[in-house]
């Protein structure tokens, strides 16, 4: 199950919905965001034509509900293969070669941009010398072009953009300056978390939209939310029930290492304890 990381690192799993604000009219934006999530990686084919564009085992009726009312692209791509380079581009709607942003680490005021060329023992194994990452999100974000026009905004969830954090990008509400530790099963003092209550914090994420958008919703404001999930990243969470259903199928079964036999279950489990809410109470 490796490839799923090689393959694609971030992807845009779904723009949930474009709601109408009604005193306002401008559109209400909700996104959801599946880390590490492949191309075939619901129950619903990316391309008709290809059965293995689907995981035909998977049980994910919201899904394959928003896809026939909705749309499929089936050419998609993630702007970069690496996480945070590809969260920029949606971040920025600038593709990697003009945000510069190429590595997964903060890396501090250091990486202003400016690319020097590394010279390493090692890169004489290279046919090109590689060039120095940057890593910290330096042109306007969704949330700062929103907000200027009137629009509440909020990120939550995974950021790792570093930069200072959503708050600093135009987002008036987060979880601060996360990454991938904060959706790991130790909090930051080595305790370990209650993951089987709440894996890759899927509730606390929508439950955090939800109270968002109720709010914004009595204030009667247009705004854009976007729900960063933790899943599926390495480090699988699932809750015992939804990993045992999974696990009796043959064809998960026979994935000899028992932590990526996880995997399969993540994305059922994202639709019924995630999505499922947030469509329930979108759509009353």
């Amino acid at each position: 199950m490796r490839y799923l990381h090689r393959f694609m690192q971030s992807m845009v799993c779904v723009l949930l919905a474009q709601l109408w604000c009604q005193a306002a009219s401008a559109p209400n934006f909700v996104v959801i965001l599946l880390d590490d999530m492949p191309w075939s990686g619901t129950s619903v084919r990316m391309d008709p034509s290809i059965p293995a564009s689907a995981m035909a085992h998977l049980h994910m009726p919201n899904v394959e509900q928003m896809a026939a009312r909705g749309m499929v692209f089936r050419n998609a791509r993630s702007a970069a293969g690496m996480c945070a380079p590809s969260r920029c581009s949606l971040m920025t709607g600038m593709m990697s070669a003009q945000h510069l942003y190429s590595g997964n680490g903060g890396f501090g005021s250091k990486t202003d941009g400016t690319v020097e060329y590394m010279s390493r023992k090692v890169d004489k194994n290279y046919p090109l010398l590689q060039p120095e990452p940057q890593g910290n999100i330096r042109f306007p974000s969704i949330g700062d072009v929103l907000h200027k026009v009137g629009y509440a905004t909020a990120h939550f969830g995974k950021w790792h953009l570093y930069g200072g954090g959503p708050q600093a990008h135009g987002f008036d509400e987060s979880d601060g300056e996360t990454d991938n530790k904060n959706g790991s099963e130790k909090a930051p003092d080595g305790k370990r978390l209650d993951t089987i209550a709440d894996p890759k914090h899927m509730f606390a994420i929508t439950n955090s939209a939800m109270s968002f958008i109720t709010k914004q919703s009595k204030a009667d404001k247009p705004f854009y939310v976007q729900l960063s999930h933790y899943a599926m990243h390495g480090g699988y969470q699932t809750r015992p029930a939804t990993f045992e259903k999974y696990d009796k199928l043959a064809v998960f079964n026979a994935i000899e290492n028992k932590n990526e036999r996880k995997m399969p279950s993540c994305m059922p489990q994202w639709q019924r304890m995630s999505m499922t809410a947030l469509v329930n109470y979108l759509n009353p």
